[in-house]
């Protein structure tokens, strides 16, 4: 039965990979979907085509021989009936639940292919560099996956150097104070899972200030903006999300301080606070108060507000 395969990035550019004809190429990639979860298909040349070029004038006989050669799938026969073993195959693809296959293994006491066959006869009669080479090809390192290999091994070390940092510590501590301010019952900060929580965000945190080059005190301050912001407070909830939306949280962080000081600024006037001028007519001595309701005797008032006598300064 034919499975659902992946594909690294890096299998195009793998030495070995490169040697090979386009078609050889394809028809690895094919050998993958047809094998059970072990690595290990038919061999009928037969079987072969007519699963992964059916519609086309190609001898694969060739291309497996190309495959052979560069040591990426081995031959092997059991009962009479061949089989091709795709070797580290369990190292390139990610299986969750292997399946049952009814496909005979390689047997561990044969050699799977000539090339090995070569190395294990050189090996045989030349001392000390036969053992290394039979080393070499025990411990081999995983075809056209290897570099993927590597960057995990970066990542690792880089995860290293971010828990170290005390900012970035100290910065998830109040990213969990904030939330955990808003909603006490945060799922993700409860005492059995908060240690590995703010393991993981200090480690983010702490690649936004080394990789991303934030500054710790504007995380700081877009942390505490987020967890007061009603929208944002309820969908920035990990380091993660704070990472990936820090420029829009920036921008609008910004937007709306500009804002309210232009707000500010147009209720208290230009000068900064409202500065009361005087009166029309200041000039009798009569102070008007425009903000109280009209008087019931108008008398001597203005119409729609009421009169107030200013006392008199001395004569001079």
């Amino acid at each position: 039965m034919a499975r659902i395969r992946t594909i690294k990035p890096e299998f195009w550019t793998d030495e070995k990979i490169v040697e090979l004809s386009p078609l050889a190429r394809l028809l690895f990639i094919g050998l993958w979907n047809f094998s059970d979860d072990a690595g290990n298909g038919e061999g009928s040349r037969r079987q072969v085509k007519m699963r992964i070029f059916p519609g086309d004038n190609i001898d694969v006989d060739p291309l497996i021989e190309e495959l052979k050669a560069q040591g990426l799938v081995s031959e092997y026969a059991v009962e009479g009936k061949v089989y091709l073993n795709i070797r580290n195959f369990t190292r390139h693809q990610k299986i969750n639940r292997p399946s049952q296959t009814r496909m005979y293994p390689p047997p561990k006491t044969e050699t799977l292919t000539e090339a090995s066959d070569k190395k294990a006869q050189e090996g045989k009669g030349s001392g000390r560099e036969g053992i290394k080479d039979q080393g070499r090809d025990q411990g081999e390192k995983p075809s056209w996956s290897s570099p993927g290999d590597d960057d995990r091994r970066r990542k690792v070390k880089k995860r290293q150097i971010d828990i170290s940092s005390p900012e970035a510590t100290r910065l998830s501590g109040i990213f969990a104070e904030r939330i955990l301010s808003n909603n006490p019952d945060f799922r993700e900060l409860k005492p059995e899972r908060r240690d590995k929580t703010l393991h993981a965000w200090s480690t983010e945190i702490g690649r936004m200030i080394r990789i991303d080059g934030r500054d710790p005190p504007e995380i700081e301050q877009v942390i505490r903006w987020c967890q007061a912001d009603t929208f944002w407070r309820s969908n920035v909830l990990s380091a993660n999300k704070l990472r990936q939306q820090f420029d829009r949280l920036k921008m609008q962080l910004k937007q709306r301080g500009e804002a309210n000081g232009r707000r500010s600024e147009k209720d208290n006037g230009a000068g900064g606070g409202s500065v009361q001028k005087p009166g029309k007519y200041a000039h009798l001595g009569i102070r008007i108060n425009v903000d109280a309701p009209p008087a019931q005797d108008p008398g001597n008032a203005p119409q729609g507000g009421s009169a107030e006598a200013i006392p008199a300064g001395p004569k001079g």
